[in-house]
């Protein structure tokens, strides 16, 4: 069946068939004919992608292998959600940006935020599928008024997407000042669409907790662990700023923590903010993890307590898979706690559960997606390695003989079915 018979097909229709396939693929549509670059090109059809991908079980984790530096090259290992193996490895040439470690701060809608700076003015956006890399402008604000060898404690970055104006943002939070017994910080947004910083007029209350990157991008908003002063005593909340209105609002935690023996960190799982607390044990390095979820989202008194993992000799919860997968870390080793599989107390991790090493010093692991989304930046050589098992081999051959099913079930079937139907609306 030629294209030219395809190109007979409602564009609607043509259009869900492209929507689930893959970003290699619809690159090479693209060269078919005009017709389908302009489908493929158009903001509609790359929303829609966007959409399919992200209700498929298709994305990955991505996280930065050691050593990754924009001194020399940069590498992204792209962990298959399946079989949680290393499925891609993406190593970015780049120029020379100084010996700070290589961290991915975020991922929306398939672009990737990167940072080379300690003080959050050094920022890169990057799609890893069709090869875009731009250098995000400097901010030309200050930090604040500490010295220089204290600003890299303080310093919050969150990357988010604004659906109703379409852009994308880097959110640069932080702490300024501290005035009348309380902490005051700065706020400073990246706008995609204006290529340009601003900073926000007012101060905001309160100050991140440690240099960190939101892992909580829900509700339209980006969280960070934070800390206020009430009365000299040191109040943990939950920093939100919202990306649309770009307003800083704060959240209550169920309970007061006790900075001494516990950290903690704000979270997304199961499509709920939830947060993880790290206590103390006797056995020194072996923790306990306990995870809280906000059912009503802003509501103090929805946190519910709903699981307790460990004591287990690792140093952080780094990320959630799509099921009931929790991702723990080492400085450099990750580790797959699958809860479907491990039953109570929860208290045991196997040297079979062991994701990878090597992993850039205080894993940064992110959700990520393919997707077609531009970023207005330039093309680079981005080297591609894939890392396959037997299994992964024989896997995907099966996924290609399906597919080459369901093409010619498309090609074939569906325009007869149509032609049946609709007689009017494909041309002999």
């Amino acid at each position: 069946m030629s294209s030219s018979m395809l190109n007979n097909l409602p564009e609607d229709v043509l259009m869900d068939i492209f929507a689930r396939l893959p970003v290699k693929s619809l690159l090479q549509f693209k060269c078919v004919c005009k017709s389908w670059c302009n489908l493929i090109k158009e903001p509609i059809f790359i929303t829609k992608h966007v959409n399919q991908s992200a209700l498929s079980n298709n994305g990955y984790l991505a996280v930065t292998r050691q050593g990754s530096t924009f001194g020399g090259n940069c590498s992204i290992s792209l962990i298959s959600y399946e079989t949680f193996r290393e499925v891609i490895r993406i190593t970015i040439p780049s120029k020379e940006y100084g010996k700070a470690p290589f961290r991915i701060v975020g991922s929306c809608n398939g672009i990737l935020c990167l940072n080379v700076s300690e003080i959050g003015d050094t920022n890169f956006l990057f799609n890893p599928a069709t090869s875009e890399f731009k250098e995000l402008p400097k901010p030309n604000y200050p930090i604040h008024e500490l010295k220089e060898d204290t600003i890299s404690d303080f310093i919050g970055l969150g990357f988010g997407y604004e659906p109703e104006s379409n852009d994308y943002k880097l959110v640069r939070i932080s702490y300024s000042k501290r005035l009348e017994n309380q902490f005051y910080s700065g706020v400073d947004v990246y706008s995609l669409s204006t290529n340009s910083w601003r900073r926000k007029n007012r101060l905001v209350l309160g100050t991140v907790l440690v240099n960190s990157f939101s892992k909580a991008f829900i509700n339209g908003a980006l969280h960070w662990r934070g800390v206020t002063l009430k009365r000299g005593d040191v109040r943990c909340h939950i920093i939100s700023f919202d990306v649309g209105s770009e307003v800083t609002r704060y959240i209550k935690l169920p309970y007061k923590i006790d900075l001494a023996i516990e950290e903690w960190w704000p979270f997304v799982r199961n499509g709920s903010l939830a947060m993880v607390i790290r206590s103390k044990t006797h056995e020194e390095h072996h923790y306990i993890f306990n995870i809280w979820v906000m059912n009503e989202y802003g509501v103090k008194k929805s946190w519910t307590k709903q699981l307790t993992v460990g004591p287990l000799f690792v140093l952080k919860l780094v990320e959630c898979g799509m099921n009931e997968e929790l991702l723990f870390a080492t400085h450099s080793t990750m580790y797959l706690y699958d809860l479907q599989r491990i039953k109570p107390p929860h208290d045991d991790i196997l040297e079979a559960d062991i994701i990878g090493n090597n992993f850039v010093p205080w894993v940064e692991v992110v959700n990520h997606i393919e997707s077609l989304v531009t970023i207005e930046g330039t093309k680079v050589y981005a080297k591609r390695v894939r890392k396959y098992s037997w299994f992964g081999k024989y896997f995907i051959f099966f996924q290609l003989l399906f597919g080459l099913v369901v093409m010619v079930a498309y090609v074939v079937i569906l325009p007869k079915l149509i032609h049946f139907f609709y007689p009017t609306n494909v041309s002999e």
